[in-house]
């Protein structure tokens, strides 16, 4: 019996940027799903940023999950990775804690 199922997949990062531009999360690897749980602070801008650096993803999606709040996903064009790389990585005074 052939087991047809595909476990190979590309190397994926998830980055997510708080109002300020400061990275609170980083997630990588080669699995089918990469997540991260935060506690949001009320209203802002977050970024979500999710990159194939192998270039092997072809296509790939984002949720957002939201209990007692909403939420909106915006595909910006001509982001870039730039954005996230320039930011500091350390949370700032008035950021809470991200509960990973």
């Amino acid at each position: 019996r052939v087991n047809c199922k595909d476990v190979s997949y590309p190397c994926l990062q998830l980055c997510v940027a708080n109002p300020q531009g400061v990275v609170v999360a980083k997630r990588s690897g080669r699995r089918r799903c990469l997540w991260v749980e935060l506690q949001l602070p009320g209203r802002g801008c977050w970024r979500i940023y999710a990159v194939a650096f192998d270039g092997l993803a072809k296509s790939f999606s984002i949720r957002a999950y939201t209990k007692r709040g909403s939420a909106g996903l915006v595909h910006v064009p001509g982001a870039s990775l730039t954005e996230v790389l320039t930011v500091p990585a350390t949370p700032g005074p008035q950021q809470s804690t991200p509960r990973l």
